[in-house]
Parts: C-alpha cells; structure tokens; sequence
C-alpha cells in the first residue's frame, strides 16, 4: 500500500501560518463578495416586482381607456358613412339649380324694393312731415307735452 505523503510537512511553521493567513483573507473577500451578490440578487428582486406593478397598473387603467377610444372611433366612423351615404343619395346637382332660382328671385326681389325706394318723392316727404309737425306742434303746447 502506498503511504500518502503529506504535502505541507516540507512547509516551516511560518510558511503554513503565512498560507493560512492568505486562505483566511480569501475567505473573507469571497464572504464579502457573497453579501454583495445577495444584495444586489434583493434589489434586482424589488425592481423586478416593482416593474411588473406598474405594468399591471398601466394595463390596468390605459386599456379601458383604449377601448373606449375605439368605441368612439368606431362611432365617429358610422356617423362618416351615413353622411358619405346621405351625400351620395343626394341630388347636388338639383340642389344647386335650386339655389340658383332662390338667388334669381332674390336679386328680382331685392331690384322691385329698390325701384320703390327710388320711385319716393323725398321732398315731398319732407314737406308734408314738416306740415304735420307744424300742425301738431300747437296741439302739443296746449296739453303741455
């Protein structure tokens, strides 16, 4: 049988106290740097959960307002096609003949008043509001007016 030979028994005690010295100051960076990671695995945690809740709070509130967008949409878009429908059934061409013969009529109208106007004798107008103000003027100083 072989005999295992003990690789540190060639070792001074100082050279073992100076091994042990390092392995204990590795141990305590790598304890170091085990806390450091669970920290930052609990910050990466609460992040994640903190992400996810406002997710679920956007989703929440935006998708009912989408859909009562599209609602509205969809509404707006039924009241295009019965105009779109409407202008198409209309007679725009009987619209506008129409149009012409209220504008004719307006125009024969609007000449017969301005012909009567015209056809007014202004000072004798004048004249007999004159009259009837001098006839009244008298009755006006009688009843104290």
């Amino acid at each position: 049988m072989e005999e295992k030979k003990n690789p540190f028994a060639s070792l001074s005690d100082k050279e073992l106290e100076a091994m042990l010295k390092r392995l204990e100051d590795s141990n305590e960076r790598q304890a170091s740097y085990a806390k450091k990671q669970y920290r930052m695995s609990q910050i990466t945690a609460l992040a994640s959960i903190l992400i996810l809740a406002i997710v679920i709070y956007t989703s929440a509130t935006i998708i009912p307002r989408v859909n009562r967008l599209f609602d509205d949409v969809e509404t707006v878009m039924d009241s295009v096609n019965v105009v779109a429908k409407e202008l198409e059934e209309a007679n725009l061409g009987q619209m506008v003949t129409d149009i012409d013969n209220l504008v004719t009529s307006s125009d024969q109208s609007v000449k017969e008043a301005l012909r009567q106007i015209n056809s007014v004798d202004i000072q004798t107008l004048n004249q007999a509001i004159l009259d009837l103000s001098n006839l009244i003027s008298p009755l006006a100083r009688f009843f104290g007016k």
